[in-house]
């Protein structure tokens, strides 16, 4: 799950961390005329996503509630407490269209290493990073909101401080925001470490 959520993101990225979700630049620009690599296009392509959505459905309050509201593209009032619940019913990703998986950049990874002085040093750079090979959105979800009033959370019936951003369409049921076609902005990434020669899966 990403930190902070922004629609330039791409598969290819490379992260700073898991801790800081910088993009520290771009992999293709640097193992693009590697052998395993020259022929590739590293276009994207959209399709639908299968994960255990039940694993990322649940509620949260105060500032982890304003968090997951900013990755959801929501608006809201910064005088208020929240306490929000979530789930989320379909999910696309974003890959590349070409069969460019782990293998494929391990191996560009280590011909990069050997093609020279200058090649190394990036290599080295790149180290300890994460690579991005798939990003993932939530494009159709319910957001149910709930405000403190001081004595305790309650029900915001009429979702008055919150709206969605963008060009996706909404509806209200009491509390709940049903919200749908959000491709935009990402809440997760498929990624792994690299090191050494390898990428290394990381939780």
């Amino acid at each position: 799950f990403l930190t902070a959520a922004g629609a330039g993101l791409k598969p290819g990225a490379v992260l700073e961390s898991l801790e800081k979700d910088i993009v520290a630049g771009y992999l293709p620009d640097y193992i693009k005329d590697v052998p395993v690599m020259k022929d590739k296009t590293f276009e994207l392509v959209r399709e639908p996503y299968d994960v255990r959505l039940q694993e990322i459905d649940g509620s949260t309050s105060n500032e982890a509630a304003v968090t997951l509201m900013k990755f959801l593209g929501l608006k809201y009032n910064a005088q208020y407490t929240y306490r929000i619940g979530f789930e989320i019913s379909e999910i696309t990703s974003v890959k590349f269209a070409e069969n460019l998986d782990k293998i494929a950049f391990e191996i560009a990874l280590d011909q990069l290493k050997r093609s020279g002085k200058d090649s190394k040093k990036i290599f080295k750079r790149l180290k300890g990073h994460i690579l991005v090979l798939r990003v993932l959105y939530a494009t159709e979800f319910q957001v149910s909101v709930e405000v403190d009033k001081g004595t305790g959370f309650e029900a915001d019936v009429d979702v008055e401080n919150v709206s969605i951003e963008g060009d996706v369409k909404t509806e209200k049921k009491e509390n709940t925001l049903l919200i749908s076609g959000n491709p935009k902005v990402p809440f997760g990434v498929i990624g792994y470490k690299i090191k050494g020669n390898k990428l290394k899966e990381v939780d």
